[in-house]
């Protein structure tokens, strides 16, 4: 950590043999002694053979053999290593602390350097220079296609990617992954092991002392020294060492589907599919670029996420004490240690950052396509396959000049200007690369000279024949590609590539990390519960679609040249990128829904009932099961392919899902299994615990959209309790922990979860069909498991918070389409017809508008109309369908939410509703149904303002019985309690209802009104158990509201009631209307039959209305103003030519004209003396809210306001306040549809000692559903007293019919309006039942007692 190590003594070196082990060639090795003076020059090039340079310390041998300096353990500049004449299938290069590494195309280990403890070579010399095949006898079998190498150990992928081997000069920390029992300061052999059964890994990276490897399924294991954190243990858990290879799973790294990694000397960098970059270990410096809040710690050891950087980070870097990450288009930033300038900064200006900071560029290229970090130094790569570097030049790492440091990157010159560089390597404090030459007769050039002589100004440019390509021949490497210009008719090898930078958006992006002429194997580890090779083969094929898990291409400009003589035509090579450690044809695990469409067309069309499960469906079953255990394999399923950022194609998928639930049929084999399988994902994902504190990014909560989308959770749980049994356990198991995952999420994964539902799965039919679906059947799941076990549950509240994030997502995504839309309306400059109205002096001026214009209503709700739901689509159900006890619920409201309701948008991003760490438990304020106003039926909540009206009733009864005198005591015990001091009476005449009632309520005081309500007609028996009150508020309707009357006006078009403008009432009879209303809603009646705006409730509940309001109110006035709003000048035409036609053609002021009693009266709209201003075309906007609001507020101040005060003096409480404009709407005026099927559902038949005959039901049935609008409104009133609906449908009334004897007889139906029954005599025929019933509901009024 110090620095870097000084040069060792001069030691014993062996000249290697330059042969594979397949060689039969065998000689004496002779050792000897030799200065640097004494050894033999590099080979001249060979055509384009592949060319190993090395340059910087080289104490230890660790440069290979290259070109001594004779005053120091250093090779000053860039020089070609010798390798045995031939050998040009180098694929890969490993830089360790005083080794240097290659791998051959079959897979043999070369090394030079060091050979402490024998690490290279069994001979027991101390330095092996140059590079030799690694022929230690426990490294007899080693195919390796990755190597990474530590201070004092090895790791090499073996070439299957099955397996590693490690070994090493030290075992001290365990580093080399063997086990406790081989931990040793001593030489560690090697062995190779697997880091998970059946799993291949994808790269390997070392540290000083400690290891990293990705497997193929996208996850991280560490092992070795921990001192400083390196191995991203959580802090309850960090241990100095681990000696075996352990999943880092904590911190940001939940979840994250990997796709590279990077260690420096002590410290660790991943990268996400996305381009996140996590850090963790030492920090000293700031050199885990996590940013200023992290300045003072030294150590960070859970995973941490890089702050400040975009999700489009390209490749990361770890070097001794700083770090690198490539952006998109080639942008470099470094982060940590300046003080030789490694981070591209003037060291005397900056000597450190902790955040990670753009490189000054100078004449630098700016575009990065690689980066290999040293102790002090850092090498660029650019895309154009030159090195340059900057930091500490001490000791000859940058090459030439020598001493001192470079903090503006500069060109590391090498021996031929014409060697294409594609893979680099840093040791602390030496640089490795691999170069070949362009092939054929081309030759590098600049880009500016392919943009001047080439036929186009972009690099893509070609217009080199198909003989220069013959020319090129058998190129030796077999690497190099040039991509000639479409229609040439070039071969397409497996090594073609579309002319475009990956960069770039769209075209051909690889899947695995390639590295020359392997063959990329189409291979994929398998669980060990799953045995299925078809399944396994058919995840290894897809391969990532992650632009990350690509290595990048060189582009690099060439043209062809003849008899040295430089041609005017241009062309492009494109050469992959190599990274060191990765290993060659291991890709990553995924799945398509190309893949997942494939298997759905494999199963029959239509399902067979009772048949065992087919090979197809097998395969499916056990394919996607795979992928839903495997959370970071899951994190990359079911993307759209080569985005720079990843989106799920929730589209493709759910269309995908609902074909196979089709196909499937009720068969739930399939989904069972999924529903397993999620629950296992779940375990991986979420252990036991608290607060997932972070697991916040898109990349890492997919995963919960996708366990949502899946499995068939809507059938699962439709039956899991049934008469008390348990159906299917596990599927609620798992729905159970898939909502307390969610709910363990912090604000920011909550948002993001939202925002991944609102973004990507804003499909209408993905988002109400399948998503919502899944979310209200775990709610509703909850609801039901908890009634079973009459208690209250933590997971019932879990899954409301799923069903309130996805309500925010709803709320998002159709702002989301209406703002869209509002920009596209603002764009469209076609002129709105201009319509007739009543808008101050406009009435004569305006055209008429044909029939079919739009309302400005429709007009406004048209941005939303292809993604709005309507309301109720995320009720819970279960409340009404289960009965959940509404005296509970209002408890729960009262005690624990201090009746507030939960705004769904600040659930998602407010902390203070994270679950408490310690019980694991929501928030109290969050465990009541009606502080989720959104979630719940209207008639639920209508049954809460019922049981809390009873409570207030019986409160007052109380109070008014014992404080109101003396009561006497009955005879045979008990009270003899006045009428009078338990309810308030209101006895009135029918002929003079509204003189009576307003004289009664008049006189009486606010207390007298909240006790229960009776009524009793003058000179009628009837007793009043509820029908009586129910005719008397018909009757009073219909003449207080009569527009005759003179306090409400109904507009012709909408026929809505609204306040009389120029009424001639006192504003106390508009309180007794309000009081009115209070009554019959506080006692708890069906509703008045009143055509009251929406507009009226808006105001009740101080939510400001708006044009859509006048326009359904008004529809005459909004069309005016949406031609005055609409209207455009002609193209071309001047502001000033714009005012002057606005205003000839609309000739408005800022006034309004109406009726006042057939009088027209003009009233000003704006404040001050004189006449009012004229509406100018920038005043528009103004004019119209200005109208709106004289003709919905100030016109009607005087009548509303007196109305609420008598409103509010009956029924307004804590709980009417939580209520929606739209709900008090439905309570006040009642459900507007007659479904005349559902009062039939609800209905239930009274025993009596003779029943019905088989079919007279059917028969009356019948003979109701074929009645009339009007006729079945008098039905209604006939039975229950009322004609209206109540809210949740007539459904909820549970009319009751009892047979009220036989024939012979011509007894009429009766009824009871108190208790919503029928009494229905037995007729002989169905013609004798038609004609008396309909008699008796055309002639029924008043109240006898029989």
């Amino acid at each position: 950590e110090g620095g870097a190590a000084p040069p060792p003594a001069p030691a014993r070196i062996v000249v290697p043999r330059h042969m594979d082990r397949s060689s039969t060639v065998h000689g004496p090795r002779t050792s000897i002694r030799t200065s640097t003076s004494q050894r033999p020059a590099p080979s001249p090039l060979h055509g384009t053979q592949l060319h190993v340079l090395a340059w910087g310390d080289d104490g230890a041998g660790q440069c290979l053999g290259g070109a001594r300096s004779s005053a120091a353990s250093f090779v000053p500049r860039p020089s070609i290593v010798r390798i045995p004449a031939g050998r040009s299938d180098f694929m890969q290069i490993g830089a360790g602390w005083e080794q240097s590494f290659l791998i051959s195309g079959a897979g043999s280990l070369w090394a030079g350097g060091s050979n402490r403890n024998g690490c290279i070579s069994g001979e027991g010399i101390e330095q092996v220079l140059g590079a030799r095949i690694v022929d230690r006898e426990d490294a007899e079998d080693l195919k390796a296609s990755a190597v990474a190498a530590g201070r004092e150990h090895f790791v090499a992928i073996h070439h299957d990617g099955a397996s590693l081997s490690t070994w090493g000069c030290s075992n001290e920390f365990g580093q080399t992954g063997q086990g406790n029992d081989r931990v040793c300061t001593g030489a560690c052999s090697l062995r190779t092991f697997a880091v998970q059964p059946g799993v291949k890994i994808h790269a390997v990276a070392c540290g000083q002392d400690h290891v990293l490897a990705l497997t193929e399924r996208g996850e991280v294991f560490a092992w070795g020294d921990n001192m400083s954190g390196q191995l991203g243990r959580s802090a309850k858990t960090t241990t100095p060492s681990l000696a075996t290879p352990q999943h880092v799973e904590a911190g940001a790294l939940r979840g994250l589907p990997v796709r590279q990694i990077a260690a420096g000397a002590h410290h660790s960098l991943v990268l996400g599919i996305s381009g996140q970059v996590v850090a963790w270990g030492c920090n000293r410096f700031g050199r885990l670029g996590l940013g200023d809040s992290f300045d003072e710690l030294e150590i960070v050891s859970l995973p941490t996420l890089a702050a400040g950087l975009s999700r489009g980070v390209r490749s990361i870097a770890g070097g001794g004490r700083h770090s690198a990450v490539v952006l998109r288009k080639g942008v470099l930033l470094l982060a940590g240690d300046n003080r030789a300038g490694q981070l591209g900064h003037d060291p005397d200006i900056l000597t450190c950052s902790g955040t990670f900071l753009e490189v000054q560029h100078g004449d630098f290229p700016r575009q990065v396509r690689a980066v290999a970090l040293g102790d002090a130094h850092s090498l660029l790569l650019t895309y154009e396959g030159e090195l340059f570097g900057m930091g500490s030049t001490d000791r000859g790492q940058l090459g030439e000049p020598i001493g001192g440091c470079v903090h503006v990157p500069r060109l590391v010159e090498m021996p031929n200007q014409q060697l294409i560089i594609w893979s680099v390597a840093a040791g602390p404090g030496h640089s490795l690369v691999l170069a070949s030459e362009p092939p054929g007769t081309l030759a590098r050039t600049k880009s500016k000279d392919v943009e001047a002589g080439g036929s186009s100004t972009t690099l893509t440019a070609s217009t080199i024949s198909v003989a220069a390509i013959a020319r090129a021949g058998s190129v030796p490497d077999g690497r190099l590609i040039a991509t000639m210009a479409a229609g040439l008719g070039a071969p397409r090898t497996p090594d073609a590539v579309a002319m475009q930078s990956d960069d770039e958006d769209g075209g051909l992006v690889r899947s695995v990390a390639y590295h020359g002429n392997g063959e990329e194997r189409e291979t994929l580890s398998r669980r060990p519960e799953e045995e299925d090779p078809l399944m396994i083969e058919r995840l290894r094929s897809v391969g990532c679609g992650s632009k990350i898990a690509n290595s990048g291409k060189l582009v690099i400009p060439v043209e062809e040249k003849k008899a040295g003589v430089r041609q005017q035509n241009g062309a492009v090579l494109m050469r992959p990128v190599v990274r060191s450690g990765v290993a060659n044809g291991v890709g990553f695990l995924s799945f398509t829904v190309d893949e997942l469409s494939k298997m759905v067309q494999d199963l029959p069309q239509v399902p067979s009932e009772g048949s065992a499960p087919t090979a197809a469906q097998e395969l499916l079953r056990t394919t996607v099961a795979a992928v839903l255990r495997c959370p970071t394999v899951l994190g990359s399923c079911f993307l759209y392919p080569a985005l720079n950022d990843c989106r799920l194609n929730a589209g493709g998928l759910c269309q995908q899902i609902l074909e196979l639930r089709r196909r499937l049929g009720g068969n739930l084999h399939i989904d069972e299994h999924w529903a397993a399988a999620t629950l296992q994902g779940i375990g991986a994902f979420a252990p036991s615990g608290g607060l997932l504190r972070n697991v916040r990014t898109h990349d890492q909560v997919r995963i919960l959209v996708l366990w949502l989308l899946v499995p068939n959770w809507s059938a699962l749980l439709a039956s899991y309790i049934e008469n008390g049994a348990r159906i299917a356990p596990q599927a609620f198991d798992a729905a159970s922990e898939l909502v307390k995952t969610i709910a363990r999420l912090p604000a920011e994964g909550r948002a993001a979860l939202r925002d991944i539902i609102a973004d990507e799965c804003d499909a209408l039919f993905v988002f109400r069909d399948v998503l919502l679906v899944a979310a209200r059947s775990l709610a509703n799941a909850a609801v039901r498991h908890c009634v079973t076990l009459t208690k209250v549950a933590k997971p019932m509240w879990e899954a409301v918070l799923l069903l309130q994030i996805v309500a925010a997502a709803n709320i998002r995504r159709t702002e989301v389409a209406a703002s869209a839309a509002h920009a596209a309306r603002e764009a469209d400059a076609l002129a709105v017809p201009l319509a007739a109205g009543r808008i101050g002096r406009s009435l004569s001026k305006t055209a008429a508008a044909p029939a079919e214009a739009p309302t400005l209503l429709a007009e406004t709700a048209a941005p939303a109309a292809g993604v709005a739901l309507p309301k109720g689509s995320f009720e819970i159900s279960a409340l009404l369908d289960l009965k959940f006890p509404p005296h509970l619920e209002l408890q729960m409201f009262a005690q624990h939410s201090d009746m507030k309701v939960v705004d769904p948008v600040k659930v998602c991003e407010d902390p203070s509703w994270d679950i408490d760490p310690k019980t694991g438990t929501l928030p109290v304020a969050f465990q009541s149904f009606m502080a989720h106003g959104n979630l719940v039926p209207v008639a639920f909540k209508q049954s809460i303002v019922q049981v809390e009206n009873v409570l207030r009733q019986q409160a007052e009864q109380h109070r008014q019985i014992f404080s109101g005198g003396v009561l006497h005591v009955l005879p045979w015990g008990g009270l003899h309690v006045p009428a009078e001091r338990a309810f308030f009476v209101l006895t009135v005449r029918r002929d003079q209802i509204v003189v009576d009632t307003a004289t009664h309520l008049r006189s009486a005081s606010a207390e007298d009104l909240k006790r229960p309500l009776k009524v009793k007609f003058a000179n009628e028996e009837g007793v009043d158990e509820g029908g009586v009150a129910k005719e008397f508020f018909r009757l009073l309707s219909e003449q207080l509201f009569n527009p005759a009357y003179g306090m409400f006006s109904i507009d012709a078009e909408s026929r809505y009631l609204w306040f009389n403008q120029s009424t001639f009432n006192e504003m106390e009879d508009f309180e007794m209307v309000g009081s009115v209303v209070g009554l019959a809603v506080y006692n708890n009646l069906p509703g008045l039959d009143l055509n009251f705006p929406l507009a009226l409730f808006k105001k009740l509940s101080d939510v400001p209305t708006s044009i859509d309001d006048l326009a359904s109110i008004f529809p005459a006035h909004a069309i005016s103003l949406q031609a005055v709003l609409k209207w455009q000048p002609p193209p071309g035409t001047s502001p000033e030519e714009a005012e002057r036609l606005f205003q000839d053609t609309f000739c408005l002021d800022f006034s309004v004209s109406y009726d006042a009693c057939g009088e027209m009266r003009a009233v000003s709209l704006v404040d001050g003396d004189g006449p009012p201003p004229p509406v100018t075309l920038s005043r528009r906007q103004e004019f119209a809210e200005l109208f709106r609001e004289w003709y919905l507020t100030k016109s009607v101040a005087g009548p509303f306001d007196a109305f609420r005060r008598g409103f509010d003096r009956v029924c307004m409480s804590k709980v009417w306040r939580c209520l929606s404009a739209h709900e008090l709407e439905a309570i006040v005026c009642g459900e507007k549809d007659l479904d005349f099927s559902r009062l039939k559902k609800g209905s239930v038949v009274v025993d009596s000692t003779v029943g019905f005959r088989t079919g007279y039901l059917d028969e009356f049935w019948g003979i109701v559903m074929s009645f009339d609008i009007v006729q079945k409104r008098q039905f209604l009133r006939f039975v229950t007293g009322s004609d209206l609906a109540p809210v949740g449908g007539l459904e909820r009334l549970a009319m009751k019919i009892q047979r009220n004897g036989g024939e012979p007889t011509d007894r009429l139906p009766t009824s009871q309006t108190c208790f919503n029954m029928l009494m229905l005599p037995e007729y002989a025929d169905e013609t004798k039942l038609r004609r008396l019933l309909t008699t008796a509901i055309e002639n029924a009024e008043g109240f006898g007692l029989q």
